[in-house]
């Protein structure tokens, strides 16, 4: 929620005069009020309040606020076709009067308008504390209250036994309606569009015509009875339309107000800081808007004190006018009843005199007059010059935020450099990091490869080994038996020689030798019938003489006949270790 800067209550007083306009020429007297023949009752001098309502249903939230809409409060009426527009910015939405009018009153909830603002005074009356002042979007209402910059500018007012007011965002000079009778002029608060309620005609502010431009008219509402006025006065319906579609309340025409009533008013510049209208800095920095105001003060209270001593000077010049009226005519009737030329003369020279007397006052008056130009002349001068301060404050405003804009361009544009680097550089040492995890890869790639050749090399090895083991073993294997299968040869070439001794021995017994035959021929069936037993008894016979690289239980074959039994028997065993192995996998 934006927050607007609460006034206090010396500085919205000090603030509520800061633009004058120049005093008519004369204020002549209101015409006599004649009271009615009936009996007339005055209003009580106080109001009591109503008991106090008890404390509302929490509201809910409240929805929001609609964009601003600029129609006529009242049909028909007289249009005025403006070619300029308010200066500054209204209020954004409803939101940044809850907080600045919290202290002068309560937020409650009506079931009807939602959030209304009821004054913590209960005798509160709207457009009462403060002055009109014309100006180019019609009659301006300047108030003395330090938050009549947003109840009398913004919103309408609701009459339910006391004053209620139901916020809005859309501006206008005054939301009030307009009444006009012989010689007076009178306003009240404007009620919403669907109000089913009239406002009271005690609750109306009715003044003589010559004197709605006062600064003081605060004083001049005791002088008329409303009651009285407001029957016998009209509608006064009267707009002024921008060019951007805003309808504002006008009120009084300064063109009749002078025909009328010889009142001349002079449309000035919209007071911005007094009218609820600010600039859109100023409602975001509050530092600029308390210098403002003091700047404005300075000025509103110069301004203000010339324009009551004008208006004193108005009312002495005009009373001066009516006493020297009232003696003119006394000399004129005491001419006509002069008898002699003496007291004619004297009369004469007292005409004079009072005519030379009037004409001083009517140059006093004019003098007067010219300075008052002047003053506008020099207000209006340091408007242009306030104008022109504000121009140049918002182009340096604009210039800064250019200036703003490129020093957050070009550190922008600095940032996505040093981002772009980052990123290269980052990118950079990603590819620095691929290469290097490539390499590392490679690297043991290439170890892995060359352990997985190592070791088929060493598998090769050991394969090759294997097989030469079992080849080594063999040859060994032969070259054992063969140096068996030589010694038992030996052994077998020594029994012959020692049977061919024998033999011979036996040759020479016929008995022995017929015996010896047999022997042989025996051995030589047995022999013939079991190949290789013969061997194999000799080999049992010599059981050291097993090599140590055979197994135990496996016997040595003779080479010749029992090589072939051995043969078999090592297929065997080769067999039944296959088999083992298979039932092992």
């Amino acid at each position: 929620m934006k927050r607007i800067f609460r006034l206090p209550s010396v500085l919205a007083l000090a603030l509520s005069g800061c633009y004058i306009q120049a005093p008519p020429q004369s204020y002549p007297p209101p015409p006599p009020y004649e009271p009615p023949p009936q009996a007339y009752t005055p209003p009580p001098a106080s109001y009591a309040p109503p008991a106090p309502a008890p404390a509302p249903a929490p509201a809910p939230a409240p929805a929001p606020a609609p964009a601003p809409v600029y129609a006529p409060p009242e049909p028909g009426g007289t249009y005025v076709d403006l070619d300029v527009v308010p200066p500054a910015d209204s209020a954004p939405a409803v939101d940044v009067f809850y907080d600045s009018l919290a202290p002068y009153g309560r937020w409650d909830y009506d079931p009807s308008y939602g959030r209304v603002w009821t004054p913590s005074d209960p005798r509160y009356q709207p457009y009462q504390d403060g002055y009109w002042q014309a100006t180019d979007y019609g009659f301006t209402w300047i108030s003395n209250e330090p938050f009549g910059w947003a109840v009398c500018h913004y919103g309408r007012w609701a009459w339910r036994g006391r004053w209620q007011w139901i916020p809005s965002n859309v501006w206008g000079p005054a939301w009030v309606q307009w009444r006009e009778a012989d010689g007076y002029v009178g306003w009240a608060p404007l009620p919403p569009d669907d109000a089913r309620f009239a406002i009271p005609e005690e609750r109306w502010h009715f003044v003589p015509a010559a004197y709605v431009t006062r600064v003081d008219v605060v004083d001049v509402y005791p002088t008329v009875d409303a009651r009285v006025v407001y029957r016998s006065s009209r509608p006064l319906v009267r707009y002024t339309r921008t060019p951007r579609g805003e309808v504002f309340v006008a009120g009084p025409d300064p063109v009749q107000l002078r025909t009328r009533y010889n009142v001349y008013v002079t449309p000035t510049a919209l007071p911005p800081q007094l009218s609820g209208r600010y600039q859109q800095d100023a409602w975001r920095d509050r530092r600029l808007r308390e210098q403002r105001f003091r700047e404005e003060e300075v000025q509103w209270r110069r301004q203000r004190d010339e324009q009551a001593r004008q208006q004193a000077d108005q009312r002495r010049i005009q009373e001066e006018q009516q006493r020297i009226e009232a003696q003119r005519r006394q000399f004129e009737e005491q001419q006509r009843r002069a008898n002699d030329d003496a007291e004619r003369r004297r009369l004469a020279d007292e005409q004079r005199q009072l005519w030379d007397r009037q004409r001083q006052l009517q140059e006093q008056q004019r003098a007067q007059e010219e300075q008052q130009r002047r003053f506008a002349d020099e207000q209006r001068r340091m408007q242009e010059q306030q104008r022109q301060q504000q121009l140049q404050d918002q182009q340096r405003r604009q210039a800064e935020e250019q200036r703003r804009l490129a020093d957050e361009q070009r550190r922008m544009q600095e940032q996505q450099r040093q981002q772009e680097q980052q990123r290269q550089q980052q990118l950079q040492d990603q590819q620095r990091r691929q290469a290097e995890e490539q390499r590392r890869f490679a690297d043991e790639q290439r170890r892995a490869q060359e352990q997985q050749n190592q070791q088929q090399r060493q598998q090769e090895q050991q394969r090759q080994q294997q097989l030469q083991d079992p080849q080594r073993r063999q040859a060994e294997e032969q070259r054992r038996l063969a140096d068996e299968q030589r010694r038992a040869q030996e052994q077998q070439n020594q029994q012959q020689r020692q049977q061919e001794q024998q033999r011979q021995q036996q040759l020479q017994d016929p008995q022995r030798q017929q015996q010896l035959q047999d022997q042989q021929r025996r051995q030589a069936e047995e022999q013939r019938r079991h190949p290789g037993e013969e061997q194999r008894r000799q080999r049992e016979d010599q059981p050291n003489l097993r090599p140590a690289s055979l197994p135990a239980g496996q016997s040595q074959q003779p080479q010749g006949q029992g090589q072939g039994k051995g043969n078999r028997d090592k297929d065997k065993e080769r067999g039944r270790k296959d088999e083992k192995d298979e039932n092992k996998r």
